[in-house]
């Protein structure tokens, strides 16, 4: 049942993704994703290594805490989450994508105000 369910909802997103793209086109005539093609390889990588993150804070977090109360079940999806964008973000910015240098640099602009 849970993978009927993965599935459906991949290919919900995967169609969503497709429209707002066409969308998106027609209203700008031309999109431009040779900037996203040449940091696409770096970026698959980062996620691939923010995956086995998340995987061993989760294997982690199972062993020392269990999931019998809420707050452990709670742990058990946050925990890995943040740690997983870290370091996907931590890697971004490390191989100077220019994406997450400009998000992170108007998060800190907007930080200091």
């Amino acid at each position: 049942r849970e993978a009927g369910l993965a599935v459906a909802n991949t290919l919900s997103a995967v169609f969503n993704t497709t429209l707002l793209l066409y969308a998106l086109r027609r209203k700008l005539g031309r999109l431009d994703f040779v900037g996203l093609g040449r940091h696409l390889v770096i970026l698959l990588a980062a996620a691939a290594i923010a995956g086995l993150a998340a995987y061993g804070a989760f294997r982690w977090w199972e062993g020392l805490f269990g999931h019998a109360s809420l707050a452990a079940r709670l742990g058990a999806v946050f925990v890995p989450m943040t740690l997983a964008g870290g370091v996907y973000w931590a890697l971004s910015l490390a191989a100077k994508i220019p994406a997450a240098s400009d998000v992170t640099n108007l998060v800190l602009r907007r930080w200091r105000k």
